[in-house]
Protein backbone atom coordinates (compact mmCIF):
# COMPACT_ATOMS: atom_id res chain seq x y z
CA UNK A 1 0.00 0.00 0.00
CA UNK A 2 2.48 2.36 0.53
CA UNK A 3 4.40 1.56 -2.87
CA UNK A 4 1.99 3.63 -5.26
CA UNK A 5 2.40 6.95 -2.57
CA UNK A 6 6.69 6.46 -2.98
CA UNK A 7 6.51 6.08 -6.63
CA UNK A 8 4.17 9.18 -7.12
CA UNK A 9 6.50 11.01 -4.81
CA UNK A 10 9.36 9.86 -6.54
CA UNK A 11 8.50 9.92 -10.11
CA UNK A 12 10.72 13.06 -11.30
CA UNK A 13 13.40 10.91 -10.00
CA UNK A 14 13.06 7.53 -10.87
CA UNK A 15 10.53 4.57 -11.79
CA UNK A 16 9.81 2.51 -8.74
CA UNK A 17 8.82 -1.46 -9.89
CA UNK A 18 7.19 -4.29 -7.99
CA UNK A 19 8.03 -7.08 -8.76
CA UNK A 20 5.06 -9.30 -7.67
CA UNK A 21 3.65 -12.96 -7.53
CA UNK A 22 -0.08 -14.08 -8.32
CA UNK A 23 -2.32 -13.16 -11.31
CA UNK A 24 -2.92 -9.99 -12.71
CA UNK A 25 -6.07 -9.63 -11.17
CA UNK A 26 -4.86 -10.43 -7.75
CA UNK A 27 -2.45 -8.27 -8.00
CA UNK A 28 -5.09 -5.32 -9.14
CA UNK A 29 -6.99 -6.11 -6.23
CA UNK A 30 -4.43 -5.60 -3.67
CA UNK A 31 -3.25 -2.04 -5.87
CA UNK A 32 -6.43 -0.41 -6.71
CA UNK A 33 -4.74 2.62 -7.61
CA UNK A 34 -0.84 2.10 -8.59
CA UNK A 35 -0.38 5.33 -9.82
CA UNK A 36 2.71 5.51 -11.72
CA UNK A 37 3.65 2.57 -9.85
CA UNK A 38 5.33 -0.28 -12.50
CA UNK A 39 4.17 -3.84 -11.61
CA UNK A 40 5.34 -6.64 -13.31
CA UNK A 41 4.79 -10.31 -12.69
CA UNK A 42 6.91 -13.58 -12.11
CA UNK A 43 5.64 -16.98 -12.30
CA UNK A 44 6.90 -18.19 -9.34
CA UNK A 45 9.80 -16.78 -7.46
CA UNK A 46 12.48 -16.64 -10.19
CA UNK A 47 13.74 -13.10 -9.88
CA UNK A 48 13.51 -13.49 -6.12
CA UNK A 49 15.90 -16.14 -6.61
CA UNK A 50 18.02 -14.84 -9.49
CA UNK A 51 18.66 -11.72 -6.32
CA UNK A 52 19.22 -14.61 -3.57
CA UNK A 53 16.58 -12.99 -1.76
CA UNK A 54 14.64 -14.72 0.48
CA UNK A 55 13.16 -11.76 2.36
CA UNK A 56 10.37 -9.87 1.45
CA UNK A 57 9.88 -6.89 0.82
CA UNK A 58 13.69 -6.60 -0.88
CA UNK A 59 15.07 -3.81 -3.33
CA UNK A 60 17.85 -3.10 -5.68
CA UNK A 61 18.61 -0.08 -7.42
CA UNK A 62 18.61 -0.52 -11.45
CA UNK A 63 20.87 2.27 -13.65
CA UNK A 64 19.69 3.49 -16.76
CA UNK A 65 22.23 1.23 -18.27
CA UNK A 66 20.38 -1.81 -16.89
CA UNK A 67 23.22 -2.85 -14.59
CA UNK A 68 22.40 -3.17 -10.59
CA UNK A 69 23.49 -0.43 -8.91
CA UNK A 70 23.41 -1.52 -5.39
CA UNK A 71 23.18 -4.06 -2.81
CA UNK A 72 20.31 -6.08 -2.12
CA UNK A 73 18.09 -4.41 0.27
CA UNK A 74 16.31 -6.40 2.82
CA UNK A 75 13.16 -5.59 5.02
CA UNK A 76 11.09 -2.46 4.80
CA UNK A 77 13.44 0.39 6.65
CA UNK A 78 16.53 -1.19 4.09
CA UNK A 79 13.82 -0.59 0.84
CA UNK A 80 13.15 2.94 2.41
CA UNK A 81 16.62 3.68 2.62
CA UNK A 82 17.92 2.73 -0.56
CA UNK A 83 14.67 4.58 -2.10
CA UNK A 84 15.82 8.01 0.17
CA UNK A 85 19.15 7.37 -1.13
CA UNK A 86 18.01 7.89 -5.21
CA UNK A 87 16.98 11.30 -4.69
Amino acid sequence: PKLPALALEHQDAYRLVLVSKGSAEQNRAKLEDPGPLVVLLQKEYEVAEAFNSTTSPAAVRVAPDGSIDSRLATGGAAVLELIAGTR
